[in-house]
């Protein structure tokens, strides 16, 4: 890459469907969170792991924690720590539930966010119309000022509303030209048995 990068991980959600934090989560033995980080220090200066409190994940983690330390119960909370703890110009933004990050593709769209100066993030697009926000790359001072705007305003706090205040680059995924399994993301068991099932035809396919 051409340019430092630094991965901000969401993972202060709770999920009462799968009865423990999704980070948490076991993936081939392995806390889901654990995957992540992993994946993403092959790309990047630093990782930021954001979480509401610190005994939030009492494991082993090769990243920085911060604490959103905002009452808000919203993705934007995470979003906005973690962009502020972070020193680098460019951010890619995840969660703590999406194993197969893709060094190719966080690649691509920092090259493209890159060229494209007048843009200020890069987001995948399905065919359906459908994003991938937390798959996505972003200028860091760009998403604090969007992130600061929807939370003084009052406005709905979601990912979507802060991207409505950007001026992002959507990247059609067939152009990511990668297995579109590497979006998978953990809402369920269903999706986990799913998850486990692809990890070794998956592992090769992630640098």
């Amino acid at each position: 890459m051409r340019a430092s990068l630094a991965t901000i991980v969401l993972a202060g959600g709770r999920s009462s469907r799968l009865g423990k934090p999704k980070a948490l989560l076991s993936l081939a033995g392995k806390p889901l969170i654990q995957h992540v980080v992993g994946r993403a220090k092959a790309f990047s200066k630093e990782v930021f792991v954001c979480v509401k409190s610190l005994d939030q994940l009492n494991i082993p983690l090769e990243a920085k924690l911060v604490v959103d330390g905002i009452e808000l119960n919203s993705p934007l909370a995470g979003v906005l720590a973690g962009a502020l703890a972070a020193k680098e110009e460019f951010v890619f933004l995840t969660a703590c539930d999406t194993p197969f990050i893709s060094r190719s593709v966080v690649e691509k769209l920092l090259e493209k966010v890159m060229e494209k100066e007048h843009f200020n993030a890069a987001i995948p697009r399905w065919p359906n119309g459908f994003i991938e926000p937390l798959y996505a790359v972003y200028k860091r001072m760009a998403l604090v000022k969007a992130v600061e705007e929807v939370l003084s305003e009052g406005s709905e706090p979601s990912l979507r509303n802060v991207i409505s205040r950007l001026n992002p680059l959507f990247i059609p995924v067939e152009e990511l030209k990668v297995d579109p399994r590497v979006f998978l993301n953990i809402n369920s068991l269903r999706d986990l048995r799913v998850a486990e099932e692809v990890l070794v035809e998956l592992e090769d396919k992630l640098v």
